[in-house]
This record gives structure tokens, sequence and C-alpha cells, in this order.
């Protein structure tokens, strides 16, 4: 149980003890709000799957469901941006509390 006047211990117990989802009511939300996300999620699942399959009439010239898959992945790879020197910027901006952008970048 919390109390406004415990030790450490006793406040790291109480926040282990809440639950890491909160339910949906919590936000105002229905109970179904969880049940609905979780729908939206696998159908974007589900059509990111059936892009990637090739699209064919018939026929020979069809490509195989590796080759578009690999076609895919390389296109996408090469559309992210190049990764930043995370030691450069650790140098330049160190955490600091007092400057809360530095905070933010490391």
């Amino acid at each position: 149980r919390w109390s406004p006047f415990g030790s450490l211990p006793t406040y790291t117990e109480y926040i282990r003890s809440l639950p890491i989802n909160q339910m949906p009511e919590a936000f105002g939300l229905h109970a179904n709000a969880n049940l609905l996300a979780a729908i939206n999620d696998s159908m974007r699942i589900l059509r990111t799957a059936t892009s990637l399959m090739p699209r064919t009439g018939g026929g020979d010239g069809g490509q195989s469901a590796d080759r578009v898959l690999g076609d895919s992945s390389t296109r996408y790879l090469s559309e992210l941006p190049k990764p930043y020197d995370t030691e450069y910027v650790e140098a330049k901006y160190p955490v600091d509390y007092n400057e809360s952008m530095n905070t933010v970048l490391n």
C-alpha cells in the first residue's frame, strides 16, 4: 500500500505493483479498446505481408516470392537514413540535467 511518508523501498515496491499496461478505462475509453487495437495491429501486419506477395496473372513471367521480398527489402534499406555518430553527439552534448536539450539528444 502507498503512503505519502514512506521510504524509497516502499515507493519502489508500490511502483512495481502498478500494471505495465493501463486499462483503456483509465483514459476514458471503452473496455474493448485493447481488442480493437490488437485487431488493427494484426490487419496492418497482414496488409504488409500481402503487399510483399508477388502479383502474377499466371504464366512463367512472374517473380518468385523470395525475389519480391528481396527486392522490397533492398528498396526499404536504401531509403533508411544513414546512422549518425553517437559518440560525437555524446561528446558535443554531454548529459547535463540543467540543459534539457542535451538530455534529449543523448
